[in-house]
């Protein structure tokens, strides 16, 4: 008996020469960039270029999309084989890219976006957010051959889930998603610094008055990791002991009068000084991870001179330090 379906692979197999990513990337002026993206290895790495290739061509019309196709090099046999297929009565279909949200995992995870759970790290998941992915995928994959329409989940760019609310919303971009509302907090210490969890600093609407700046001490001398090493092995989604960690600044609300939806981006600003250069160094890599992260913003400035604007570059650190006394 004859499959029904045969599904190829693109690069390599059915393709020689330039990838589909690349020659998609030629009519947009992209393939030096597309030969940098193909370098990458990581799932994060991938997922974002990914994300990169579809802000190129994502709003092209397919038509066109399949004219740019037309110069890839197929390989020797290509046309006679599939030929050969159809004329058996098999259904072909050719793919270069994963189905919608087949993530990989990190070895240490469960199986990640393929096997949705109902608990998390102890955390019960709603219902209606542990989706069916053999029944998504092959809504996906019928859409994508022209045999059925697009599944509901993916009709905007962006899906994302609504705990408490219990429902699935969408948005055309990430910068979009949003709870409709902005949820503004101030840090706020009388005494300047916090001194631990328990006599914590406060995030409150209420802009705080005139206050004495929190200062964060770092001692090269001292390594707080070791402290929490034994519990950061097990650390999950519900672990709290790094609340309790040395040289660590803590900020928390008073409870919530009634229930807040949080979604989008959220942004930490920061005015900062350093009083020697090495800690400058350190707040800037600090001012790196955090932008790709979480989109924080930070800004160092010099000794009595704090800066209102947060767009301002880390470079003027290096142009002139804080004077060697505490600030």
């Amino acid at each position: 008996m004859a499959p029904r379906l045969v599904v190829f692979d693109l690069d390599g197999t059915l393709l020689r020469g330039p990838t589909v990513c690349e020659v998609l990337a030629a009519p947009v002026g992209r393939s030096a960039e597309m030969a940098e993206l193909e370098e990458r290895r990581t799932v994060d790495d991938l997922r974002a270029a990914r994300a990169t290739m579809y802000s190129w061509y994502g709003d092209r019309p397919v038509d066109e999309l399949r004219r740019w196709l037309d110069g890839a090099t197929l390989a020797p046999g290509a046309v006679e084989g599939c030929a050969r297929l159809r004329a058996a009565g098999c259904t072909l279909a050719a793919c270069a890219a994963l189905a919608p949200l087949a993530h990989a995992a990190p070895a240490s995870a469960p199986a990640g976006t393929q096997a949705p759970a109902k608990e998390i790290d102890g955390l019960a998941i709603a219902e209606a957010a542990v989706l069916d992915m053999r029944q998504l995928h092959a809504e996906w994959y019928d859409w994508a051959l022209g045999r059925g329409a697009l599944p509901a989940l993916l009709k905007d760019h962006v899906t994302y889930f609504m705990a408490g609310a219990d429902e699935w919303r969408y948005a055309p971009a990430l910068a979009a998603v949003s709870s409709g509302k902005d949820l503004v907090l101030h840090l706020a210490a009388r005494t300047g610094t916090p001194l631990d969890l328990y006599h914590s600093g406060d995030l409150s609407a209420a802009v705080p008055g005139s206050e004495p700046p929190a200062r964060l001490v770092s001692d090269p001398r001292e390594l707080p990791e070791l402290d929490v090493a034994r519990e950061a092995a097990d650390e999950n989604l519900t672990s709290q002991f790094r609340g309790l960690q040395k040289r660590a600044l803590v900020f928390h609300s008073a409870p919530f009068a009634h229930d807040v939806e949080m979604a989008g981006h959220m942004r930490l600003q920061l005015a900062c000084a350093a009083d020697q250069p090495v800690a400058c160094r350190q707040l800037e890599r600090h001012h790196d991870y955090d932008q790709w992260q979480q989109g924080r913003s930070i800004v160092l400035a010099q000794s009595g001179d704090v800066h209102d604007r947060p767009d301002r570059r880390m470079e003027e650190c290096r142009q002139h330090h804080a004077p060697d006394r505490d600030s």
